[in-house]
């Protein structure tokens, strides 16, 4: 599913970096249907995020490991944390009016934090996370407006910034993802027939381009608008 997610996400990114450069004329901004894409990548990647947070948890429990600063989650968070930081600086340099502040990296980042134990509500944690996607799409006042507090998420106007995922209605997805993630791990990992026969089904390079894409998407995440923009500015240069 994550290698699903960065496949998707280049592919928008790379129509994103066309009207960058004046090469396409598409209302990414605007148009329902782009912001559909985008929407639903987002939602792929959080999803994930939360079902990965309900594996660590029961990987831990199956160690007896209670701490809520687990060496292996300091380090994994550290990581996300960090790549966060690097999008804020890269995104100053290019976009200094719009850069961002408040994107994926950094909603994980918070989320992770908050949600560390949500897979353990179970059920619960599906329902809080429909609560949340509720609230974070109902509730919507100038007093969130400023920058300091918009990044909770029931600011009246979007901000003006590259990504923003603020934690409402976005934890809902990962909550979401936590009892989903929990579920499953109660199923000792079974999935549907369907669901095997059609991962069987996939050509076998494929499944070893998708996984592996999975598992190095964070740095997929950093480097690949950095490749892309680099690539395109290199052809606009010799055409």
């Amino acid at each position: 599913m994550r290698g699903l997610a960065i496949v998707t996400m280049i592919a928008y990114h790379f129509c994103f970096d066309l009207t960058w450069y004046r090469w396409a004329d598409w209302p990414m901004l605007d148009d329902i249907r782009w912001i559909a894409w985008r929407s639903s990548i987002v939602t792929a990647f959080l999803f994930v995020a939360g079902v990965s947070l309900a594996l660590r948890d029961d990987r831990e429990r199956g160690r007896g490991t209670t701490g809520w600063l687990e060496p292996s989650f300091v380090r994994r968070w550290s990581q996300v944390a960090g790549a966060a930081s690097l999008v804020t600086i890269g995104s100053m340099l290019l976009f200094p009016a719009s850069f961002i502040y408040f994107g994926v990296l950094h909603f994980v980042a918070v989320a992770w934090l908050l949600c560390r134990r949500a897979p353990r509500l179970g059920a619960g944690s599906i329902a809080l996370g429909v609560l949340a996607i509720v609230v974070g799409t109902t509730i919507a006042t100038p007093a969130f407006d400023p920058r300091w507090i918009d990044w909770i998420g029931f600011a009246a106007q979007k901000p003006l910034t590259e990504d923003y995922v603020p934690l409402f209605p976005w934890l809902g997805v990962l909550l979401i993802g936590c009892g989903a993630g929990a579920w499953w791990a109660g199923r000792n990992f079974r999935t549907t027939p369907l669901l095997s026969h059609a991962w069987r089904a996939t050509p076998a390079w494929l499944r070893r381009l998708l996984c592996g894409m999975g598992r190095r998407s964070l740095t997929i995440y950093l480097l690949h608008q950095p490749v892309l923009l680099g690539v395109m500015g290199v052809v606009r240069q010799v055409t």
